[in-house]
């Protein structure tokens, strides 16, 4: 393993190979930083206690349906792909000053206002001050 860092990270600088010796470095950095950040976030909210908690909507959203097109070279065409992208409606929700996003379907976004109290069920993260909001009902009137 020592012989494989070595020959990877030192030795293009020893053979005047900055440019790839310096970009070696940056490619690993990209990678251990990835991997670092997956793991904290996998750590952070997988495997949690759930709670239980009221929670406060603050702002609603939403992205209306669009079309994305992308190129595919097939030779030397670019063919064009379309794909459709539906309406996303999301709210969020604050529950002791952390807060979330919560995806919902286009009834619950119409009847649900700002301002309107839920019940949550959710987990805070581990490492960070953080919350993940997995179900929410409305409180009985």
């Amino acid at each position: 393993m020592k012989d494989f860092l070595y020959s990877t990270f030192i030795e293009p600088f020893e053979d005047r190979g900055y440019f790839i010796g310096a970009l070696i470095w940056i490619l690993g950095l990209l990678v251990f930083g990835l991997v670092l950040w997956g793991t904290l976030y996998f750590t952070d909210s997988t495997f949690l206690p759930e709670k239980q908690g009221k929670g406060v909507i603050v702002n609603k959203g939403y992205v209306p349906a669009h079309f994305q097109t992308t190129y595919i070279q097939s030779g030397k065409i670019l063919v064009p792909i379309t794909n459709y992208i539906p309406t996303r409606f999301s709210i969020t929700i604050e529950i002791k000053n952390l807060t979330d996003k919560f995806n919902l379907n286009e009834g619950s976004y119409r009847v649900l206002e700002v301002g309107d109290t839920l019940n949550c069920k959710f987990t805070n993260g581990r490492l960070f001050d953080s919350m993940y909001i997995e179900e929410i009902s409305r409180e009985k009137e």
